[in-house]
């Protein structure tokens, strides 16, 4: 009965948090809905990730595929295809210099990730509606039943995982290499500097230097009043150390 009980209890406590949080995202949605409808607009632009778009297209070959002929699904010919584009995937960090487009772009990352929520979106609609009928009138749902289609579709998306963590390492590397060029530079400068003047406008730093993130930047990384302010060129002449945000006794402590 207590076991009973308990069980009842985290089910309620999960109800409830589910449902709070549920209004404060409606609640935000609704006061913010003008933010709200850019960020959608801005999916469109998805194809500037190109890990993205690479990734995508390896799981669409295989949809395709897999919808045009779903007995191939027991066989390995819709994932050849599929892998090479995966192999270009992974090894996009190397190729970054010879090939630029290939460079995994953080800018670029909201604009996928806005697309990847239609995408997610998509498929929980997709879900629900298979929780109602059996899936027999999707011929590849039915082959993927077999213990060899599915075996494939399993590796297969384990190489997407691995394919798409080279980029994801190589991102996170240069965003730490960033992070600390952009301390440094905050603490052996005072006053406001503009990023051009700095190391942080050479690759690879400049492909994180995003103007709009330079000052709280700035701000969060000091470890006195005095320290250096970050600024795009433009606003180098425009912006003066008193009109920026006082944060007062918060500085970074190593």
């Amino acid at each position: 009965e207590v076991r009973t009980s308990l069980a009842v209890g985290l089910y309620l406590l999960a109800a409830a948090l589910l449902l709070a949080g549920s209004v404060i995202a409606a609640d935000s949605l609704v006061r913010r809905l003008p933010f709200l409808v850019d960020t959608v607009w801005s999916a469109r632009e998805f194809w500037g990730n190109t890990q993205f778009v690479l990734l995508l297209s390896a799981a669409s070959v295989v949809v395709i595929w897999g919808l045009a002929r779903p007995a191939d699904l027991r066989g390995r010919r819709p994932y050849a295809l599929a892998c090479c584009i995966l192999a270009l995937l992974a090894l996009s960090p190397l190729l970054a210099q010879q090939v630029p487009w290939l460079r995994p772009d953080p800018a670029e990352h909201y604009k996928a990730r806005n697309a990847a929520g239609g995408i997610i979106a998509a498929a929980v609609a997709f879900i629900a509606v298979r929780m109602f009928r059996d899936g027999a009138w999707f011929a590849a749902l039915t082959v993927l039943k077999d213990p060899p289609a599915a075996r494939n579709l399993l590796a297969f998306s384990s190489l997407m995982l691995l394919a798409v963590l080279p980029s994801s390492v190589f991102m996170t590397t240069h965003w730490i290499s960033f992070l600390e060029a952009m301390r440094t530079t905050v603490r052996t400068h005072q006053g406001v500097v503009s990023v051009a003047d700095t190391a942080l406008s050479r690759p690879p730093h400049v492909f994180f230097a995003d103007p709009e993130f330079l000052i709280p930047l700035s701000l969060a990384l000091r470890t006195t009043a005095g320290d250096g302010i970050v600024v795009a060129p433009d606003f180098h002449a425009a912006i003066k150390p008193t009109e920026l945000p006082d944060l007062g006794p918060f500085f970074w402590r190593d």
